[in-house]
């Protein structure tokens, strides 16, 4: 499943987090959660401030995510922590395994988003609820792929790829030390598994996947690499320094019907499975009955600071 992250609701989900536990009480004594050249911020400061900027719709995304939950929960569909915490991971791993051609880690990709790991995975597990609901009306047939086939065959050139594996560490000095047990006769995996600082590669023996040109230094030094086996020096990228071998060569082609038939079936399915997705959120959102209490304004629950 691919993840759509509206930027705006992950803000505000965001923002929205904790709100209650920086409140405080008349009783209690004010709560100051940072200074800034010595004047104090304090907790319902914040609370209001964040109230102002996001309130009216950080109440309309928790909105909806109640509805699709009373929805699910009627439908008998849940969501484990499981299942839920499987799927964050899945995705981490996506991000986290093109670091070193992006230099994005999933960190940095949370930050880019505006989203905290909390709202990552509330709207994560609506997105799991949802598809949940409407994974038995997707279907794709034979004849459906086939037609997309004959119809986009033409433009299914594949370009060229590389099936590689690598070995990242910190420094330069280390990375040749590396290479040089590898040369030596030291087997690559074992080498992975021992040095490498790549947490989803180094128990796969630093098998990388498949890549393909592009102008990022690790894709330039392994697509210079002309056979199998074959070592690349040292590398620098800003995940650290690599050494990869060169599993695999696939030149740009294109593919026949037999060798792209499921990913285009799955192509499909996601495609509807998302259509359904939006379609059965609108459906919920109607159905619900939903009464605004608030004006924005009454949203903030102070005008004036601590």
């Amino acid at each position: 499943m691919s993840l759509r992250v509206c930027r705006t609701v992950a803000v505000v989900s965001f923002a929205l987090v904790g709100l209650n536990a920086l409140s405080v009480s008349a009783e209690e004594e004010p709560k100051v959660v940072a200074t800034v050249n010595g004047q104090p911020i304090f907790g319902q400061q914040l609370t209001d401030e964040l109230l102002l900027r996001w309130g009216e719709m950080g109440l309309e995304s928790f909105i909806q995510e109640i509805a699709i939950e009373q929805a699910a929960a009627e439908a008998g569909i849940e969501v484990s922590d499981k299942e839920l915490e499987k799927h964050a991971l899945e995705v981490q791993r996506s991000i986290d395994m093109r670091a070193p051609e992006t230099g994005q880690s999933f960190t940095l990709w949370l930050a880019k988003q505006k989203i905290s790991l909390y709202g990552f995975r509330k709207r994560l597990r609506i997105q799991m609820l949802l598809e949940e609901m409407v994974k038995d009306q997707v279907e794709v047939t034979d004849e459906e792929v086939k037609d997309l086939w004959e119809r986009t065959k033409d433009r299914m050139r594949q370009p060229e790829k590389m099936h590689v594996s690598h070995i990242c560490v910190t420094t330069e000095e280390e990375a040749k030390q590396v290479r040089a047990e590898i040369l030596a006769g030291k087997d690559f995996a074992e080498v992975a598994k021992q040095h490498s600082i790549d947490p989803w590669t180094k128990d796969r023996g630093g098998d990388y996947g498949w890549i393909g040109r592009g102008d990022d230094p690790f894709q330039k030094a392994a697509l210079e690499l002309s056979q199998d086996g074959e070592l690349s020096p040292p590398v620098e990228t800003k995940m650290g320094w690599h050494i990869i071998r060169r599993e695999e060569h696939r030149p740009a082609s294109i593919p026949s019907f037999e060798e792209i038939r499921d990913e285009l079936r799955e192509r499909m399915l996601s495609q509807r499975r998302l259509q359904m997705m939006n379609q059965k959120r609108g459906e919920i959102l109607q159905a619900a009955k939903i009464e605004r209490n608030l004006e924005p304004a009454d949203l903030v629950s102070t005008a004036e600071g601590d």
